[in-house]
């Protein structure tokens, strides 16, 4: 893999650099708190610390200039103002699971059965489908319940990229040091 080096050409590598920057900090602090059990319950926890660390850093290297990294981050000062010690991803406090990260559990999706014909949508206009699939995008953007549509899809654009970046470094860290 190529190193990520930022350049006036490419300004995003530049948040790629401060996000990887950020993500092996935390990585070494992780690493300091390694627990001495092997028990699924502290991996579990562990997993918990990794991807609020990662969320965490990618936040933190976007800035404050976009609404779902600000939502982010409240939502994880928060969490810390109940917790002082969060911060630290130890496996000695209980990790909260933010809201936004999603369920444990997997939903099961409904079967729909899908026509060739004209009536595709059985009974629903399509008005009533792109207001079901707008509040399906402002659950999963965080910060995306308080937006309008022409900025949840600005700002949903942008928190995918980001996204993308994130998988990007993390998986440049994996290869270089497994």
């Amino acid at each position: 893999m190529t190193p990520i080096i930022p350049t006036a050409n490419n300004p995003a590598s530049a948040t790629k650099l401060r996000f990887a920057r950020r993500f092996l900090r935390s990585l070494s602090k992780m690493s300091k708190t390694r627990p001495s059990c092997p028990s699924s319950i502290c991996v579990k926890k562990r997993s918990e610390g990794l991807k609020m660390a990662a969320y965490w850093c990618m936040a933190r290297s976007v800035g404050s200039r976009r609404a779902w990294s600000r939502a982010i981050l409240m939502k994880l000062s928060r969490g810390r103002q109940q917790h002082p010690h969060h911060h630290n991803f130890s496996m000695k406090r209980k990790i909260r699971r933010p809201t936004w990260l999603g369920k444990t559990k997997k939903k099961q999706k409904k079967k729909r059965n899908i026509t060739c014909s004209s009536s595709s949508y059985d009974d629903e206009d399509e008005e009533e489908i792109m207001k079901r699939q707008t509040e399906k995008l402002r659950e999963v953007v965080p910060g995306g319940k308080l937006m309008d549509i022409c900025s949840l899809l600005e700002e949903t654009a942008h928190f995918v990229t980001c996204l993308a970046d994130q998988v990007h470094v993390m998986q440049t860290i994996a290869h270089r040091y497994s």
